[in-house]
């Protein structure tokens, strides 16, 4: 359908463009004329030309225009012909060749300056384009697109006092435009001299005071350029004209220590969540410009508060994933953390496609060493998200605390395999390897692992605490390892994997009552290696009911262990 139309409309160019020619050249004559039948040629060639470029047969229409200009130099429209179909090609040479020799011989024609400027703009030469755009404004003063373009290309060409001076010229013919302004702004900013950048923002702002977007954008300017105070101020403004406004009520909550009667920002993260006119997500940047402070996790009492707000922002948006997310990081921050994993949970049921929501959830599921769950949500996870190799660290972990070894071992190998630039990440996979590895008696593979681990990061606590109890495993170097753990202790008195360390070094030291003292203060746990261990420290005590009472803990909480199966059966302690 498209062939037939292109067919037809190209007969009826033809067509015309025939008729035009047999009237211009006096069809009544009859006698011979040389210089007729010449004109008669070009005129065939040029409709022959334009059927070929119609056709998008380029090669055939430049020969047939070649050929014109073989026979009659100062034709220009074939000079641009030529150059567009250059152009095309990026035949840049070739494309200047043409393009010139067509502006040269028709000066007056826009159309052959603005081909002439464009070539040279394609090939980086910004000053010929623009002293080709400053004669055509001469020529052409009332078109504002020749003014901008002529400024653009001598601020490519780092020409800024030039690029102002036109700008200047144009404000004073068409006014102030919001495109010259924010071009402006973009120059002065280039020139490095942000003061006079700001000082075009606010004169658009000056000229057109109801529009809100300009003064947002001055806002937007003063942030960039880290300068809170005139931002904060900005801001106050758009209030003062749209007490409601929410972009700005969600901006001012992200400022440090604002001035007034509102230190914490949480009366304008108030009157944001009730703002009926503000979605779900914006409302969640004003929480987490306010979570995003240090002191706020600190704070008890604020975060109490928070929380209350994070309350109405669920009422307010049921269905939107980011309210339960806003009440999950929170509760995180008040060490809530199995009321968060119900709250990322739901957001998750509501978004499946979050990753951040994900992260935040197996993090805390690993934290609280939950096993079952973590391995349940990483594999679903996984089945999202196939290339993030912190999923299947996550589910390789869970496995090794569960004593499925094999598991643990190739999820850990590929989460290996699939992370590069993030050393944290790196270490902890490296780390839990050595551990799933040592308990499989290959201990030159967990010394190789750990060695790894120790030319990214020596001193991180986490290869500390896990080297440290992969050490103990073996019954190996126990001062050395208890040094680690108690470093890595010290480092990060929360760390789990530090008081695990102790606990079993403490064990195999013969000091049960350390050992139990290391363990218990991970308790409450869902972790069935803790609970192993524990139910061991007990029964060295001589407390084989409580002993029992932990060792079916840890098989109900996953642990796959047969050794930990046969002391259930037993009621006996196997090491």
């Amino acid at each position: 359908m498209q062939t037939a139309m292109k067919k037809a409309l190209l007969r009826s160019f033809i067509l015309s463009l025939g008729m035009f020619l047999v009237a211009v050249s006096g069809a009544s004559q009859t006698l011979p004329n040389p210089q007729r039948d010449t004109t008669l040629d070009l005129e065939s060639m040029i409709i022959e030309a334009s059927k070929q470029k119609f056709l998008g047969n380029a090669d055939k229409a430049r020969v047939l225009y070649e050929e014109i200009l073989a026979k009659k130099p100062d034709h220009a429209l074939s000079a641009y012909e030529l150059a567009r179909l250059a152009l095309n090609k990026e035949d840049f040479e070739q494309a200047l060749k043409y393009a010139g020799q067509a502006a040269r011989q028709e000066p007056q024609n826009e159309w052959y300056q603005r081909l002439w400027a464009g070539v040279y703009q394609a090939m980086g030469r910004y000053r010929e384009a623009a002293g080709i755009l400053e004669t055509l404004v001469k020529n052409k003063p009332g078109a504002k697109d020749l003014y901008l373009q002529w400024a653009n290309l001598l601020e490519k060409a780092g020409l800024f006092p030039a690029s102002l001076k036109v700008y200047d010229e144009m404000e004073a013919r068409f006014g102030i435009q919001e495109e010259m302004i924010q071009n402006k702004v973009r120059v002065y900013s280039a020139s490095g001299d942000p003061k006079k950048a700001a000082r075009e923002l606010e004169r658009l702002c000056a000229a057109f005071p109801a529009n809100l977007g300009y003064l947002h954008a001055l806002a937007a300017f003063y942030q960039n350029q880290n300068d809170p105070v005139k931002a904060q101020q900005t801001y106050q403004r758009i209030l003062v004209l749209e007490p409601s406004d929410p972009k700005a009520m969600a901006a001012l909550t992200s400022f440090g220590k604002p001035q007034g009667s509102d230190p914490e920002g949480l009366k304008t993260l108030e009157a944001l969540v009730q703002n009926p006119n503000a979605g779900a997500n914006l409302k969640a940047e004003g929480f987490r410009s306010i979570l995003a402070k240090p002191e706020t996790s600190k704070d008890p009492a604020l975060l109490d508060k928070l929380l209350a707000l994070a309350a109405q922002l669920e009422q307010a948006h049921p269905a939107a994933a980011v309210s339960y997310a806003v009440s999950g990081e929170l509760l995180l921050l008040s060490g809530r953390g199995q009321e968060a994993v119900a709250k990322f949970l739901r957001s998750l049921e509501l978004e499946e496609a979050n990753y951040p929501v994900w992260v935040l959830l197996l993090n805390q599921l690993a934290f609280e060493g939950d096993s079952k769950a973590l391995r349940q949500h990483a594999s679903n996870a996984i089945d999202l998200f196939p290339n993030r190799p912190a999923l299947y660290y996550w589910n390789g972990l869970g496995a090794f605390w569960q004593a499925d070894y094999a598991p643990a071992k190739a999820d850990l190998e590929q989460a290996l395999l699939m992370t590069s630039a993030d050393t944290p990440l790196k270490v902890e996979i490296l780390t839990a390897l050595g551990m799933a590895l040592s308990v499989q008696e290959d201990i030159e593979g967990a010394d190789r692992a750990f060695g790894q681990a120790k030319t990214l990061d020596s001193n991180a606590p986490i290869l500390l605490a896990r080297h440290a109890w992969s050490m103990a495993e073996r019954s190996q170097n126990l001062d050395q390892a208890a040094e680690w753990a108690k470093k890595a202790h010290l480092a990060i008195p929360s760390l789990p994997d530090a008081a695990l360390a102790l606990g079993l070094i403490a064990f195999r030291k013969g000091d049960f009552q350390e050992a139990r003292k290391q363990l218990e203060s991970l308790l409450p746990s869902s972790n069935p290696m803790i609970l192993e261990q524990t139910g061991d420290a007990l029964f060295k005590l001589g407390q084989t009911a409580e002993a029992m009472t932990f060792w079916n803990q840890a098989r109900d909480k996953g642990s796959r262990s047969q050794k930990l199966f046969k002391k259930i059966a037993d009621k006996q302690l196997y090491e």
